[in-house]
């Protein structure tokens, strides 16, 4: 039996509206990040010129430390989460296919477990639905786990950089 894999029209426009919205995230997050250094050194520049605290930094400490915080990520992940599903769902609707389908003869072509009936359905829509909220999750746990925390403590964790290199 062949894949289902491209049968549905739906499908398709589901993986181009998804790749669009993923491309749109992509280049806003490229244009974020492209204007974070002219921005760190702005405000560098104004924080000094105020006589504002900036922990003792220097302006590279400084910059990174901005950088780090104020950079576009959520819009990368969000970006890289689409097109990691857009990839793992038709490789899972055909991992899924496959083992349904061994499934249904080893057990002497059951009625019960056949490819169009209800079993075997909510089977791939299940098996699908866990794909997808896998990699979200696993997407999301990344994102909080490297998330920077504030911008006083990115600067003294910077500071501590330099003088581990230093030393």
């Amino acid at each position: 039996m062949p894949s289902v894999i491209g049968q549905a029209v739906s499908l398709w426009w589901i993986f181009f509206t998804l790749i669009a919205i993923a491309c749109l995230l992509g280049a806003r997050a490229f244009i974020g990040y492209r204007q974070l250094p002219t921005k760190a050194i702005r405000e560098w520049e104004y924080r000094k010129a105020n006589n504002i605290n900036t922990s003792n930094a220097t302006q590279e400490q400084f910059c990174t430390a901005y950088q780090r915080i104020h950079a576009p990520r959520a819009s990368l992940y969000i970006a890289l989460l689409l097109l990691s599903i857009c990839v793992a769902t038709p490789l899972t609707i055909m991992l899924l296919d496959y083992i349904l389908l061994l499934s249904w003869q080893i057990s002497g072509q059951s009625r019960v477990i056949e490819k169009p009936f209800l079993v075997w359905s909510f089977l791939m829509l299940f098996g699908i639905v866990f794909v997808w909220v896998f990699i979200s999750a696993q997407f999301s746990r990344h994102y909080h786990k490297h998330s920077p925390q504030s911008l006083h403590k990115e600067i003294v964790k910077e500071r501590a950089k330099t003088f581990e290199v230093s030393v």
